[in-house]
């Protein structure tokens, strides 16, 4: 046992006050004359010495009573461990985590997960406090630390219910241990009540709970399978009358195991194509559906499962397909040859977003940028109009320029929007060396994102034999550079489009690039950058974020903007008349309707698929993998927390000891008097 302010022990010193008033005060003897003392009683020697005896119970009681203060007010404490021992009770700073992921929602497991929190609550007692905490993919504290279990369990009743997101162990856990930053007294537990996922387990981040936090893990779970659509091979946009290709979907069972079934496609409420499915030993089945017909338009589209199986919510698999008519791609050329491997290029593959066109390139017409999202310069010897190609870079346009031999560096030097200029052109064979190459590249950039770490050499192996040395204005961004370190490409902005150059042309003159297997994947890459085609996708899942392209003081700024967005259940997320957010939570499956003034259009929402695997995962990897080793004896724990577990007070035993020796001091007092 401790004393945590030892100073007060001085007010011991007030004992001396009994004492001496016990030495100081005796029995007055006046002496009085009788006559005879034949009538006077005698008193026998003992019965003065039993008074006495009384009279030391009563200065030990007084001097008892008032060390016991003095000790109360000194704050002593002792270890939590012995405490518990002596008393049977211990007060408790506890948090019940509980799991709301959508796989707690299948039938039986929610409600065990309710009984055991509001059991876990109830059992509370004396100076015990308690905080709830829901946790799927981020966690949500419902209460602070309160003593009152009927609170924390009207607390549980109106806000816990599932959803549908994911589970993360390591965000609750973390949740949990953060609410053990304040100082809070006694015994410290973490109460985890979950259906025990094996995919909620983290792989790569080393984070586990500390020493003094005490965990212990209530599974509700049970036994049983589910079946799920793994993956669905699905394009949003579609730039033809027919879906371009047959829909292929991965289904699993988890746990593995044989499952039989039908899978349905559903567009705008209409079923277009049904297949029956049957689960092989490892759980898997792949589903092929035939393609379909499309009109001019966005529709909602579902696929559905039709099989019984441990939850409905995954069975339903929501899509968004839009058929849109293909943009243009503008290639102007005198007589260059890279206009045949341009066009092989960017007409290679199916559902193109783009038709490559090659009109005449004395052809002085207006363009514009909804029809002709792209041009390309292929060795043009001087470039369209000045007037006229401005007027299309400030509407959103894109421009490539590509020059060759034939270009007058003059003449487009001229043009304010280009992003470098044209200085002179070079030949590498006239130095010394055969060719050169791309060794320095932006791999950020969207051109070059296709491009992954082992395809990233065929870039680097293409030989370039001549190019234009560039000299790249201030506001522009180089791409690229050869490794003699003269830019390769330049981009820059010209009002609402962009503007990027290339220091060579496409024919196999100046490079091979041409022949190489990385000509296909650039240009393509390249041509959706500059053309502005953003990838969209038929679906998102719960938890992500569904950012807006317009931004929220632009979209504030037009005049006359409305926008109005409803989640799957009809209610609003944005409210008429509000500019469009920066982005909203994606939380419920289905599809989401965006309006903005008389435009509608749809997101398809559904769960993350490693929620669906309900696989189990063994208690003894969840408390070895978060809960740390306890500290060995003698060893003992740093900090305020270690110190906070470690103790408990006892001032009122002190106190109550207090009071119950000074009665007693009343009543012995009131008898001596008596006598």
């Amino acid at each position: 046992m401790q004393f945590l302010t030892p100073l007060f022990f001085l007010g011991a010193l007030a004992v001396a006050g009994p004492i001496l008033l016990h030495l100081v005060r005796r029995d007055q003897r006046n002496r009085m004359l009788f006559p005879s003392l034949m009538f006077l009683r005698r008193v026998p020697i003992q019965e003065y010495r039993r008074r006495k005896l009384r009279y030391l119970l009563l200065l030990f009681l007084r001097c008892l009573g008032l060390l016991l203060l003095v000790a109360a007010f000194a704050s002593p404490v002792t270890h939590l461990a012995w405490f518990g021992a002596v008393s049977g009770q211990v007060s408790r700073s506890l948090v019940v985590l509980l799991d709301n992921s959508m796989s707690m929602a299948r039938p039986g497991v929610w409600e065990r997960a309710l009984e055991k929190a509001r059991a876990k609550i109830g059992s509370m007692q004396g100076t015990d406090q308690a905080c709830l905490i829901l946790f799927a993919a981020q966690p949500a504290v419902l209460s602070a630390w309160e003593s009152r279990s009927a609170r924390l369990l009207q607390i549980l009743e109106d806000r816990a219910e599932p959803s549908f997101e994911s589970t993360s162990y390591l965000e609750g856990l973390r949740a949990a241990a953060q609410q053990f930053d304040q100082e809070v007294p006694g015994r410290r537990e973490i109460y985890l009540i979950t259906d025990l996922q094996r995919t909620a387990m983290p792989r790569d981040v080393e984070w586990s709970l500390d020493g003094a936090l005490h965990l212990e893990v209530e599974d509700v779970g049970e036994p049983s399978t589910n079946v799920f659509i793994q993956e669905a091979d699905l394009q949003r946009l579609v730039y033809s009358e027919e879906y371009p290709q047959p829909v292929r979907v991965q289904l699993r069972s988890a746990p593995p195991g044989p499952a039989r079934g039908e899978l349905q496609l559903f567009v705008e409420g209409r079923m277009l194509d049904r297949q029956s499915f049957e689960m092989d030993q490892e759980g898997s089945a792949p589903v092929t559906l035939r393609p379909f017909e499309l009109k001019e338009g966005i529709f909602r589209g579902r696929l559905v499962l039709a099989v019984e199986d441990a939850m409905e919510a995954d069975n339903i698999f929501h899509f968004v397909v839009e058929r849109t008519s293909p943009g243009r791609i503008r290639v102007l050329s005198d007589q260059g040859t890279g206009s045949v491997y341009l066009r092989n290029a960017l007409g290679a593959g199916r559902n193109l977003p783009f038709v490559t066109e090659f009109p005449d390139p004395r052809d002085t017409g207006e363009l514009d940028p909804a029809m002709v999202p792209l041009v390309i310069l292929d060795d043009l010897r001087t470039p369209p109009p000045s007037g006229r190609l401005s007027r299309y870079l400030e509407a959103g346009g894109g421009l490539i320029v590509a020059p060759g031999r034939r270009v007058d560096g003059r003449a487009y030097n001229r043009s304010a929007y280009l992003p470098a200029r044209l200085a002179e052109p070079r030949f590498v064979r006239g130095r010394g060396r055969s060719f050169t190459s791309i060794t320095q590249v932006d791999w950020s950039h969207p051109a070059f994102a296709i491009f992954q770490d082992l395809q990233r050499t065929a870039l680097a192996s293409v030989r370039f034999y001549g190019h234009w040395r560039l000299e790249p204005r201030e506001d522009s961004r180089v791409l690229g550079r050869f490794d003699e370190g003269d830019p390769a490409l330049v981009e820059g902005q010209a009002g609402g489009g962009r503007v990027l150059v290339l220091a060579w042309p496409l024919d196999r003159v100046w490079s091979d690039f041409p022949l190489r297997p990385a000509f296909l994947p650039f240009w393509q890459s390249l041509a959706h950058h500059m053309g502005g085609v953003r990838p969209q996708e038929a679906a998102l899942r719960v938890d992500q974020s569904l950012a807006f392209r317009e931004d929220p003081a632009e979209a504030e700024a037009e005049s006359g903007a409305r926008w109005n967005v409803l989640d799957p259940r009809g209610r609003r997320v944005v409210d008429l008349d509000q500019p469009a957010p920066a982005a909203i939570d994606l939380q419920l499956p289905g599809h989401y309707e965006i309006r903005k003034d008389k435009k509608t259009d749809w997101v398809a929402v559904n769960p993350d698929p490693s929620e669906s695997d309900i696989q189990p995962l063994p208690v003894a990897m969840l408390l070895d993998r978060f809960q740390a080793a306890t500290p060995a004896a003698g060893e003992g724990v740093s900090g305020n927390v270690a110190e906070a577990d470690a103790r408990e007070p006892l001032w009122w035993l002190f106190l109550l000891a207090a009071v119950v020796v000074l009665a007693a001091e009343s009543v012995v007092a009131g008898r001596t008097r008596l006598r």
